[in-house]
């Protein structure tokens, strides 16, 4: 009997991560969608008008680079995964919601190319985005700490989440340096804009590739076709 209802919880809990994951990746499909639907087409054929088409196009492919980058990490976390609580359930829309702000705040760069205001939410935007993510990841370490491949990831949990946390702080701080640069020297905000959601978003889809992410798909796929 205890089999059976260990069993049963599993499969709730397995169908459970399912919806998550499917509700999560439509979303995500939904948001890139409205990015590329927001480009507007050039109005005529002169320099200005193609010179415009290719910066909003631009500010797509950062955009983009952006929400993809989120996917293969909500992608990584949830493939080694077993349990999911109500906590992750609501960090995991939190996080979805900032999430799906980001065709809103890239159709306002693209309507106002240079100017500060745009450039510098769109970062705050991707500060929140960064944020919901790492609070999301503590809550799926923590329900699945019985799970090898994260009870190995939870063996220095706290000096990683102290280091975490120092690196999310000094982030901010270099915001706000931004922010405060931008005011008196205005193509700082839109340069940050451009290069920080790029590099950082490669940048975690190397560190996150070196993990065991590799293993723990193929270790799960092994067992779905055994």
């Amino acid at each position: 009997m205890r089999k059976r209802k260990a069993v049963k919880i599993r499969n709730r809990m397995r169908i459970e991560k399912n919806r998550i994951e499917a509700f999560s990746d439509g979303v995500m499909a939904i948001i890139v969608t409205i990015m590329m639907l927001n480009i507007p087409l050039p109005g005529s054929y002169s320099r200005e008008s193609l010179t415009a088409f290719l910066f909003n196009i631009a500010v797509f492919f950062v955009s983009f680079i952006v929400v993809g980058a989120q996917w293969v990490k909500h992608l990584q976390l949830f493939t080694m995964c077993r349990d999911i609580s109500e906590k992750v359930l609501w960090r995991n829309l939190l996080h979805l919601f900032f999430l799906s702000l980001m065709p809103l705040f890239t159709k306002w760069i693209m309507e106002n190319p240079g100017r500060v205001l745009p450039a510098i939410a769109y970062d705050v935007l991707f500060a929140a985005v960064f944020l919901t993510f790492h609070l999301l990841h503590n809550a799926v370490l923590l329900d699945n700490k019985r799970v090898d491949e994260f009870r190995r990831r939870l063996q220095n949990q706290n000096l990683r989440r102290h280091f975490s946390w120092i690196a999310f702080s000094l982030f901010f701080l270099f915001v706000i340096a931004v922010v405060a640069a931008s005011f008196f020297v205005p193509a700082v905000s839109i340069v940050f804009f451009v290069a920080l959601p790029v590099i950082s978003s490669l940048f975690n889809l190397w560190v996150d590739g070196r993990g065991g992410f590799k293993k723990a798909f193929f270790h799960r796929k092994q067992k779905l076709v055994g």
